[in-house]
Formats: structure tokens, sequence, C-alpha cells
């Protein structure tokens, strides 16, 4: 019983959005709309196929090959539409944000390659720490061999 009480309310509550709409001109020239035309105007009845024309859509008999403008969307239309942005927005954000931050890590890298490079040309001695702790110096031959290293890693990251 209480469905029945509840659709009969709905429907009596829809009526008022279902009433119809009409377009003319006043005495001044300018268009006008309302859901009823003053007396002895011509009021243009609008339909749902030409209510694109109020909201700025191209009157059906302009001459150009426009599609007749669709009724105006519904709140889920709207509500997909918006998420459907919103989701846009965000992947952009993302692939935004992934490319300073892959920008900014190359940067650092570019950053110490450079720095060990410019290290391993300075002429100091160059050492290591082995797997006791204890520092080993280089020999000419492995510094050659970490310079080249180091220079592979600046044309790599440096670009």
């Amino acid at each position: 019983m209480k469905r029945i009480a509840f659709f009969a309310i709905a429907a009596i509550l829809a009526a008022p959005a279902a009433a119809q709409q009409y377009k003319w001109k006043d005495a001044n020239g300018r268009t006008q709309y309302g859901d009823i035309p003053p007396a002895g105007v011509h009021a243009e009845r609008l339909t749902r196929s030409n209510v694109g024309t109020v909201s700025g859509g191209a009157p059906s008999g302009s001459g150009d090959t426009a599609k007749p403008a669709a009724g105006p969307k519904t709140a889920a239309e709207m509500e997909q539409d918006y998420r459907k942005r919103r989701m846009e927005a965000e992947e952009k954000q993302k692939k935004d944000d992934k490319l300073a931050q892959d920008s900014r890590i190359k940067q650092e890298n570019c950053q110490r390659a450079k720095e060990q490079l410019a290290s391993l040309e300075s002429g100091m001695r160059q050492m290591r720490v082995n797997a006791q702790g204890e520092r080993e110096f280089l020999d000419d031959k492995e510094v050659e061999a970490r310079k080249a290293d180091a220079r592979r890693a600046v044309s790599e990251w440096c670009r």
C-alpha cells in the first residue's frame, strides 16, 4: 500500500515537469520563453527535438548540416560525464607526475655520474672498501675501467 501511495505522489509531483514550454517574440522583438504564452502572440511550442535551439544549438532551418541538438542531459548523464572528465584528469595528472619523477631521477643520476667521473679524472688516488671493511687502493688499470664506466653512465643519463 505504501508503494502505491509513493508512486501516486511521485506522479503528481512529476506532472509540472512535463508541462509544455513555448517560445515567442515580445513587443520589443526579444525572444521570450515560458510555459504559458501571452494572448495574441504567435508562440512556438517547444518539443524535445527542438529544445536544443533554446540552449544555444543551431536552429533546424539554418541551412547548415549540423546534427539536431539532443535534449537536455539527464542527471545520470551529467554525472557520468563528470566522472569521465575526472578520471581523465586524474590519469593525466598521474602521467604528468610520473614524467616529472622520471625527469628528476634522470637528472640526479646524471649529476652523480658527472661527480664520479670528475673524481676519477682528478688524479687523486682512488680506493674502495673490501668485504672486511679494509681500504684497498685501485691500480691504474682499475681506475681506467671505472673511468670508462663513468663516461658511459654520463652519456646514458645526461642526454
